[in-house]
């Protein structure tokens, strides 16, 4: 309720420019903020038009980097409309980084919860693409979803947050 906007704060928007956000945030796609209180850029958690969580980052060294504020037990999600791939990644500015090409999800670590799974057995396919030194989690991941989806674990050579949209792009396609 007291979320403001995040043109409220120049520092948090570029945070926001900083991971890819502004583009998706500009056309509707995702829903952001900022948290005055605890000074944190927010993402929200939607799922079918509804906000039902949000997830903020820290932007000035807080304790506690990221902090959920509600009980949903869902991860960040974009559905790109028509992609049947969905991206796991371990963080939301990866996920955002990966869906101007594919549908993706932001697991705000390396664990993989029913709720997840629920959500990502609606796509044709998943790739699981967590950051380098959690690749065991991700073999692991693929094999509890192979029974449902065609899934694949991928190595990647750094957090996806560390590439432009095209680069990701590149690296997932192995091209």
């Amino acid at each position: 309720e007291y979320f403001t906007s995040i043109y409220s704060q120049e520092e948090i928007y570029n945070y926001f420019q900083r991971v890819n956000a502004i583009p998706l945030f500009e056309s509707g796609a995702i829903k952001l903020r900022y948290d005055p209180k605890q000074d944190r850029a927010v993402f929200m958690v939607e799922r079918e038009g509804k906000v039902i969580d949000a997830i903020g980052r820290s932007i000035n060294k807080n304790d506690i980097k990221w902090y959920r504020y509600g009980r949903s037990g869902k991860s960040f999600l974009y559905n790109k409309m028509g992609c049947g791939t969905i991206v796991e990644t371990e963080d939301i500015p990866s996920a955002i980084t990966v869906s101007y090409n594919y549908s993706s999800m932001g697991l705000m670590g390396t664990d993989l919860t029913h709720e997840d799974m629920n959500d990502i057995i609606k796509f044709q396919r998943c790739i699981i693409a967590l950051d380098p030194d959690a690749y065991s989690k991700s073999i692991k991941m693929a094999q509890r979803l192979s029974p449902w989806i065609n899934t694949r674990a991928m190595l990647i050579p750094d957090d996806l947050k560390y590439f432009n949209p095209d680069e990701a792009k590149v690296i997932i396609d192995g091209t």
